[in-house]
């Protein structure tokens, strides 16, 4: 019922890395993951290594571009969608076409992702129970919190620029966060920064282009020890 807030998202992720047995961990997140992963160096700074963020910016300059650009603004609209109680789980719970209809918008046109095979599979998912209340509170919390304190709180506590290494890759066709937005995280960064864009990728980076992804993890992560 709760913790959904970042600031308990991050405590979660150090934890599975003291659980696992290490020290400390690069945080490779996509998504809403990476979120989570550009907030690990302010809140979780004891273990963090590095931040690899697939497909989104750093959170301050998501929030920027969301209240400043038009063409974000109506990007991000399926997260007002999501504010709504009750409405957004009905909707992903039944087998409608709501969670093909953002898989295929946020995706490149030019991306085999998402097969037919892929959409029945995500969409199953979505519809097991309480998996649709999950994944919309994240969403939630970002969207209400930006008229809370804690949202303040947590606005104020990623100012702070990361000395950690960064890299962020992001597509070039993204339909989720836009490539125009996605620019400008450097300015949050004090230590080593790589930027990638991924021609004919859409938001889903991992899924659309893996082997690419996972070439540049491998030489990023190289560059590292």
């Amino acid at each position: 019922p709760q913790g959904y807030d970042t600031f308990t998202l991050a405590s979660d992720a150090a934890s599975m890395v003291r659980a696992l047995g290490e020290v400390d961990a690069v945080v490779v997140g996509q998504g809403s993951g990476a979120w989570t992963a550009w907030a690990m160096p302010a809140m979780q700074p004891a273990v963090t290594r590095g931040v690899a963020a697939l497909a989104m910016p750093h959170p301050l300059v998501l929030r920027r571009a969301s209240f400043t650009d038009l063409a974000q603004a109506r990007a991000s609209a399926y997260i007002l969608g999501l504010q709504r109680p009750f409405v957004p789980e009905r909707q992903m719970g039944r087998q409608s076409r709501y969670v093909e209809r953002l898989l295929r918008a946020f995706a490149s046109p030019s991306s085999p992702f998402p097969s037919a095979e892929e959409v029945q599979r995500y969409t199953a998912a979505m519809a097991l129970p309480f998996v649709a209340h999950s994944a919309a509170e994240h969403y939630r919390w970002v969207g209400r919190s930006q008229l809370r304190l804690d949202g303040r709180r947590f606005n104020r506590r990623l100012r702070s620029r990361i000395a950690v290494p960064v890299l962020h890759l992001h597509g070039a066709d993204d339909g989720a966060v836009l490539p125009g937005t996605a620019t400008g995280s450097d300015r949050y960064a004090a230590g080593s920064f790589e930027e990638r864009l991924l021609p004919g990728v859409g938001h889903f980076v991992a899924e659309e282009a893996p082997d690419e992804v996972n070439r540049l993890l491998v030489q990023w992560l190289s560059s590292l020890a």
